[in-house]
């Protein structure tokens, strides 16, 4: 029975032994698992906020493109209006430059018109002039030597001391005739032909009008050609500043406040 018992105790030992070393697998294994499952959540979680992450950037990726979308729209419509602007510029522009070449014919024409009617104009006065000097000598011949002599004037000098001159109007007659010029160049800048309209106001303000030198240092002034939207004619500051000068020295009292204008 001694025997029996201790072998019993022995068994008991041993089964105590075997089970405490269960127990101990038990739990490195129950670790084990339980050190996996933490593992595991935490991937999940990692992997539920890549794909929040993801989401989110697709989400902003996708705002980006309709955002480039609506701009590259709108730089395309942009550039379709730019187009047909630049194809309206263009067609203008055409139109334009047949319409200065048949104003810059015709305004040669009419310049060459103008030259020869002044042309005309200076034969006649040249013959009238010299009809006048004939009847001027036929009233002296009639004079008393005495009187001839104190009324004749150099330029009624003897046949072989006449010098022909350039015909001098009576002061009415002239202010007429440069009355009649300021008239028909006022007519040519209304139909915007500055080129002519110089022409006759440069013969005008020889005749001494000083509203003529005026006008034509309107022709050359920039700021009355843009108000004028005159194309094609360049203006000189210098010269309207000399003619504004000219013409405020003449009476013209405007002259004086374009002058001014000129020199700021």
């Amino acid at each position: 029975a001694r025997r029996e018992t201790e072998k019993l105790a022995t068994q008991s030992r041993q089964a105590n032994e075997e089970a405490a070393l269960l127990r101990r697998g038990l739990n490195e294994k129950t670790e084990q698992l339980l050190r996996f499952e933490r593992e595991k959540e935490a991937a999940v979680a990692e992997a539920a906020s890549a794909r929040q992450e993801g989401s989110a950037g697709t989400e902003q990726y996708r705002r980006y493109l309709d955002d480039e979308r609506a701009r590259n729209g709108a730089l395309a419509a942009e550039l379709e209006n730019a187009r047909q602007l630049n194809e309206r510029l263009t067609a203008q522009l055409g139109l334009a430059s047949t319409e200065a070449e048949a104003r810059r014919q015709g305004a040669e024409a009419r310049i060459a018109a103008l030259r020869q009617e002044l042309k005309e104009e200076r034969e006649k006065g040249v013959a009238g002039a010299a009809e006048f000097d004939v009847l001027q000598r036929a009233t002296a011949v009639r004079l008393l030597p005495e009187q001839a002599a104190s009324r004749l004037s150099p330029m009624f000098a003897p046949a072989g001391d006449l010098v022909t001159e350039a015909p001098v109007l009576p002061d009415a007659e002239r202010d007429a005739e440069a009355a009649k010029m300021i008239v028909r160049a006022g007519a040519l800048l209304g139909q915007g032909d500055i080129s002519a309209a110089r022409i006759v106001l440069e013969r005008a303000a020889e005749l001494g009008s000083s509203r003529a030198v005026f006008m034509l240092a309107e022709t050359y002034d920039p700021s009355i050609l843009l108000a004028w939207k005159t194309y094609g004619t360049r203006g000189e500051v210098t010269k309207a500043r000399e003619l504004y000068a000219k013409a405020h020295a003449g009476g013209v009292r405007e002259a004086k406040a374009r002058f001014d204008t000129l020199n700021r």
